[in-house]
């Protein structure tokens, strides 16, 4: 079936390229029998009389003849194979785009369900802040372990996202940490253990001025992405761990971002949430790419979880005002 399908596609290919020849045959075919046969027949030695009057092909008639009636039957049944698979394609198309339209609607849409779960939230913290609510004596969910579970899956998609080309990158190669801190505990942060923290650095250094997680409390985009952490170490917003790793020039191998999530209620800034990601041995990607890439960590993989995150550091919050 798929040899039979290839052989339409070409004859059509060709007719459409020979076209001037196509016509041409198309036009003589319409006629051969009405026309040739019938006045040029004997002439051109396509058909012969017989003793009894009858008429007959000769070889060459009817080779002619059947070659014509063939390649009339593929030429239009080549045509319409190709306009029933176009229109196909055309559905197809017309579905994926529903699809992805749809897919974006519901996004959206559920987003739109989550801020609207995590003002609620803010709003019933502040009531506790303020003493119009108790503080509960306990909470049915466990924001700790759901954070580990978001630092887990966005490794995950990272790894699927950074493997393409040449590049494959595991999610062992992978650092995802979160950080946050609660407006009632002052500047204090804290970290949420995920895939990979064992950097030999305090949080307080983590922190610090020349690190990438400082530019990026600086940064007014709250976001900063750095292909080459021997390019951030040089512009002084790295300071290499001993994980890092280096090629034979002695340069670091490893990416990083970081991105800033902010929870507010009015003016007041409640939870203060920091994301890096890091790898060691291997680049996010060939330095051309890079762009793409930054965009598609922040746009479409971070900012779908960032909705959860936002929710799960609101219940963290209030387990935190408990103790």
């Amino acid at each position: 079936m798929e040899l039979i399908k290839k052989a339409l596609k070409w004859i059509n290919g060709f007719n459409k390229k020979q076209w001037l020849f196509v016509s041409i045959f198309t036009t003589t075919s319409g006629v051969w029998f009405s026309l040739v046969l019938n006045f040029w027949g004997n002439s051109l030695n396509l058909t012969r009389i017989n003793s009894d009057g009858s008429r007959e092909f000769t070889l060459l008639g009817a080779a002619l003849t059947l070659a014509t009636i063939i390649w009339s039957m593929l030429s239009y049944a080549s045509q319409r194979y190709c306009e029933y698979h176009a229109s196909n394609l055309k559905i197809d198309e017309e579905t994926v785009n529903q699809t992805e339209t749809m897919y974006e609607t519901v996004g959206s849409g559920v987003a739109n369900v989550f801020e609207d779960v995590v003002s609620n939230k803010i709003s019933y913290i502040d009531n506790l802040e303020n003493g119009v609510e108790k503080i509960p004596k306990q909470i049915f969910t466990k924001p700790c372990n759901e954070l580990k579970r978001i630092t887990e899956e966005i490794c995950k998609n990272l790894s699927k996202l950074l493997s393409y080309k040449e590049y494959n990158i595991k999610e062992r190669d992978i650092s995802v940490n979160l950080f946050y801190k609660f407006q009632y505990q002052c500047d204090q942060w804290h970290r949420i253990d995920s895939s990979r923290n064992e950097t030999g650095m305090t949080i307080n250094e983590l922190f610090s001025d020349g690190t990438t997680i400082h530019e990026c409390l600086n940064s007014p985009t709250k976001f900063v992405y750095y292909h080459s952490k021997e390019d951030a170490k040089n512009a002084n917003h790295y300071i290499p761990v001993h994980l890092d790793e280096y090629d034979n020039k002695k340069k670091l191998k490893g990416s990083i971002v970081c991105y800033e999530v902010v929870v507010y209620k009015g003016d007041l800034e409640y939870i203060d949430c920091m994301i890096s990601i890091s790898t060691y041995r291997k680049k996010f990607s060939n330095k051309e790419d890079g762009d793409i890439i930054a965009y598609n960590i922040k746009n479409n993989i971070l900012s779908e979880y960032i909705p959860l995150i936002k929710s799960a550091l609101c219940d963290l919050y209030v387990y935190r005002m408990r103790k």
